[in-house]
């Protein structure tokens, strides 16, 4: 276990502020059994494994793919869908087809509170990335970006949007100026970084104002929570309606139920909906995954 000691005193009493830190070093190679595997023997690899060796391994998984900082397991699943080429960098683009006719750029987004439309950033936008993008353009090859959405219940994709980049070229080029002049202008010295948020709104937006066609595959029509409302609409209206039919109910509580019109009101049925899907667990939403499916 770590820790601490008291910071010592020299003969001089200067008080040593760098001190010895003790930990478990035992601990440091729990990994470097990975680097060694053999992927041309990769069975009999893991079956020769221990078991510890075995749950790092799966623990080391699991941690990856339910990271909310973590998304390239997500861009390389996104590149295998796509039939792509996956980059190992860090920077640059993500992927490209075998014939490097095609090049793209993967926004995984993690939507597995409600199933909704995935988002993402270009994160320190420069004028460098937008001619990269160009060039290629100006070389007849296509660029794309992806916004992928993750649902990390489950470690899969619900739905993946495939977007031209030219489409955000004019806009990204517009805020970046903007940023620059604004931190030019800024007197106390503090620098806004130049980020790019990137929508399936704002894409499908831009791609009907150039008239680019995209590409979009849904594993649902509708998010998870809509699709939940829709299956407990009806349910939900009955319950209402036999609560008022029961005679039990207050004044106060039959104006809550009701319209001006004497219909049951659809604000307040969505309204229980929506705090039933938001007070569901991730199980429970699992099982309504299934069950829909």
């Amino acid at each position: 276990m770590a820790s601490t000691s008291s910071p010592t005193t020299s003969n001089s009493n200067i008080v040593e502020l760098e001190q010895p830190l003790h930990f478990d070093t035992s601990q440091l190679p729990k990994y470097e059994f990975i680097r060694h595997v053999d992927k041309s023997n990769i069975d009999e690899y893991f079956m020769n494994l221990s078991s510890d060796q075995k749950h790092t391994v799966l623990n080391v998984a699991i941690r990856a793919l339910k990271s909310k900082q973590c998304n390239e397991p997500y861009e390389s699943m996104t590149s295998s869908c796509l039939g792509l080429i996956n980059s190992d960098r860090k920077h640059g683009l993500d992927a490209w087809n075998e014939i490097k006719t095609d090049f793209y750029e993967h926004k995984p987004c993690d939507v597995s509170a409600d199933g909704g439309n995935p988002s993402g950033t270009i994160n320190d936008d420069t004028i460098e990335k937008m001619d990269e993008y160009q060039d290629l353009v100006n070389q007849k090859k296509n660029v794309w970006v992806t916004l992928a959405g993750v649902n990390k219940r489950t470690y899969t994709l619900d739905c993946i949007y495939k977007f031209p980049a030219e489409i955000y070229d004019e806009d990204r080029r517009t805020r970046l100026e903007k940023t620059i002049k604004k931190n030019k202008n800024n007197k106390n010295g503090n620098q806004t970084r130049s980020a790019y948020s990137v929508s399936v709104d704002k894409s499908i937006k831009l791609c009907e104002k150039f008239r680019k066609v995209y590409y979009v595959w849904k594993r649902y029509d509708k998010p998870l929570k809509f699709l939940y409302r829709d299956y407990r609409k009806d349910s939900v209206e009955a319950e209402l309606r036999a609560e008022l039919e029961s005679g039990n109910a207050s004044d106060e509580r039959i104006k809550e139920i009701k319209n001006k019109n004497g219909t049951i009101k659809k604000a307040l049925i969505n309204s229980i909906i929506k705090k039933e899907w938001d007070n569901m667990g991730t199980a429970e939403k699992c099982a309504f995954e299934r069950q829909i499916k």
